[in-house]
């Protein structure tokens, strides 16, 4: 029987270090940006969608910097630049009688300014990061396969088991997924499981942190910290 798409890129990646749908979506995020940068530059709706979603995110646009990449970026981020500054050359300050005493009240530190809020909405992006938009289909692509393949023949759950496992955000995405009591029993175990070795690490490496222990050399515990932190909060 043929397998689905995807199901041997999501087989592979949890052989690998870390959130397996984390580094699939980097992957395609990558892939998005050569796409971007070799072909779509000078695509009128993508040139479109760039400046209604103000160019790109702070972590694709650090991507963008890249061999071979200073023509075609320089070529659509001129035309967001174009877009903003129009759009701030339009704005004006909608002031009113006591704005500046209120603005003194410490409740105000958490208001939006009534005279600037117009500008700032249209200076906001009004669409998303399109290189997000690539990277969060593929992973949402991934997981479903995941789930989908996680019990019965070929099932994916042994290899999950050996793995990282998800990283939170993206198990809790992966949940949604689930169909059948199953499914969620033997996902929720394989995770539970994960955790619980991580926890285990976590404790040894705490433990040998104390200077009674400080001869005792670290094994596996090491970098328990790091995979915990990537664990909870996903690809670091």
């Amino acid at each position: 029987m043929d397998k689905p798409l995807g199901y041997f890129d999501i087989k592979n990646a949890l052989s690998e270090n870390g959130c397996p749908v984390c580094r699939l979506e980097t992957a395609a995020a990558d892939a998005a940006i050569e796409t971007l940068l070799w072909e779509s530059v000078n695509d009128v709706p993508t040139r479109a969608h760039l400046n209604a979603s103000r160019g790109f995110c702070r972590t694709h646009a650090a991507k963008m910097v890249r061999n071979g990449a200073a023509l075609g970026v320089s070529i659509m981020m001129r035309d967001v630049m174009h877009t903003v500054a129009e759009i701030l050359a339009a704005g004006t300050f909608q002031g009113s009688p006591g704005l500046a005493m209120r603005q003194k009240l410490p409740v105000f530190n958490h208001a939006v300014n009534p005279a600037t809020a117009e500008l700032v909405k249209n200076l906001s992006p009004q669409a998303e990061c399109p290189i997000c938009t690539e990277a969060q289909a593929a992973g949402t692509r991934y997981l479903r396969t995941l789930v989908e393949n996680f019990t019965g023949a070929d099932s994916l759950a042994e290899d999950y088991r050996r793995s990282d496992g998800l990283c939170l955000p993206h198990f809790q995405q992966a949940l949604n997924f689930v169909t059948d009591a199953g499914t969620f029993a033997a996902l929720t175990d394989a995770q539970l499981h994960i955790w619980r070795q991580l926890t285990d690490q976590l404790d040894e490496f705490v433990r040998k942190s104390d200077y009674r222990f400080q001869r005792e050399k670290m094994g596996r515990e090491s970098d328990a910290w790091q995979r915990a932190l990537a664990a909870i909060s996903g690809q670091l």
